[in-house]
C-alpha cells in the first residue's frame, strides 16, 4: 500500500489527480494520511518484512518552520536517534544513508550510532555518503537507488566539486554504480 499527504489534493490537484489515475489503473491500493507536509516518507516509519521502526524527526531544516512538522508518536520499535526517512534508503540488509546523521546525533559516538542502526532495522552494512555543502536536506532518496543489491544508480556528480565525488566514489566502491547525466546549465539552476 501507497501513503500519500491528504494535502496534495489541495495544493497539488495535477499530481494527485495523476497519481490517483495511475494508482487505479495498475490496481494500486493507496491510502491518504493527515500531515502538516506532502513529503510522508521524511517521517514514516521504516519498514522492513512487515516491521515498522519510528525514529525521532526532528529535521533541523524545519526549525523555522514549525507548522511544517508532523508529529508522529513512538511505536512499539522506536530508534532513539533523530533520523529523517528521505536519508534512508534501503535493499535487504544494506542501507544508504548521508553522513548528516552523525551530526544530528552529535552527542552519539559513530559507532554507537551505527550499532544502534545495524541492530534495530537488521542491517549488515551501511554507506554513508558525503554531503553536499549547498544541500540543507542532505537526503540519500535524491542521491541513490538501489537497481539491484550490488548494482545503484545515482546523480551524476562529477560536476560537483572534486573532493564530494572522489569522496562519493570511494563510498561506493564495492558496487556497480550507474550515473544519470544533467546539463551544465540544469545543475546551475538547481543547486
Amino acid at each position: 500500500m501507497i501513503a500519500i499527504s491528504t494535502l496534495l489534493s489541495l495544493k497539488h490537484k495535477r499530481i494527485y489527480q495523476n497519481l490517483v489515475q495511475n494508482f487505479a489503473k495498475f490496481n494500486i491500493a493507496f491510502k491518504e494520511i493527515l500531515s502538516n507536509d506532502i513529503w510522508l516518507r521524511d517521517f514514516m516509519p521504516l519498514v522492513y518484512k512487515n516491521t515498522a521502526t519510528s525514529y525521532t524527526y526532528d529535521p533541523d531544516y524545519l526549525k523555522n518552520y514549525p507548522h511544517l512538522k508532523t508529529a508522529i508518536k513512538p511505536l512499539k520499535n522506536h530508534l532513539n536517534l533523530i533520523l529523517d526517512g528521505g536519508n534512508f534508503i534501503r535493499k535487504h540488509d544494506i542501507a544508504f544513508m548521508c553522513e548528516k546523521i552523525f551530526s544530528q546525533n552529535s552527542t552519539l559516538s559513530k559507532e554507537n550510532i551505527v550499532q544502534t542502526l545495524k541492530q534495530s532495522l537488521n542491517l549488515k552494512h551501511i554507506v554513508f555518503l558525503p554531503r553536499l555543502a549547498y544541500d540543507r536536506y542532505a537526503h540519500s532518496d535524491s542521491m541513490i537507488r538501489f537497481i539491484s543489491k550490488n548494482h545503484v544508480l545515482i546523480n551524476d556528480f562529477s560536476l560537483e566539486n572534486a573532493q564530494f565525488f572522489e569522496k562519493l566514489n570511494t563510498a561506493l566502491k564495492d558496487f556497480k554504480v550507474t550515473k544519470m547525466s544533467y546539463s551544465k546549465e540544469f545543475m546551475q539552476k538547481y543547486k
